[in-house]
């Protein structure tokens, strides 16, 4: 949970002061109005911006922000691998001769003519 200092939505509205939890799809806000306290639920494509002003939340936030990164990171990471495997596989294998291509075309039921030579 975090504090936010402004929470403003694409529609105008404006939360000042308010506690908040983000998830996946979803920004949870914790309101009080008339001494009465409830959870209001906003998907993220309703937001506009959060601003931050809670030394805590900032840490937390650019914490995460890290963290996703680096996991980006090592899944480019990762593929990258893959394609040095991949390469080195292909660059392995023999190369068919010449002649194994053609007597492959020549018997090969999908290019023979269906007409007639």
């Amino acid at each position: 949970m975090h504090k936010a200092k402004l929470v403003k939505l694409k529609d105008g509205h404006e939360y000042q002061d308010i506690r908040i939890i983000d998830s996946d799809d979803s920004l949870l806000l914790f309101m009080e109005e008339d001494s009465e306290t409830f959870i209001r639920l906003v998907p993220w494509n309703n937001v506009q911006h959060i601003d931050y002003d809670d030394p805590q939340a900032v840490k937390h936030v650019k914490a995460v922000a890290m963290m996703a990164m680096l996991e980006t990171m090592d899944d480019i990471d990762e593929s990258l691998e893959e394609i040095e495997e991949l390469e080195q596989v292909l660059t392995a294998m023999p190369e068919p001769a010449e002649s194994e291509i053609l007597n492959k075309e020549a018997t090969d039921p999908l290019t023979k003519n269906p007409y007639g030579e």
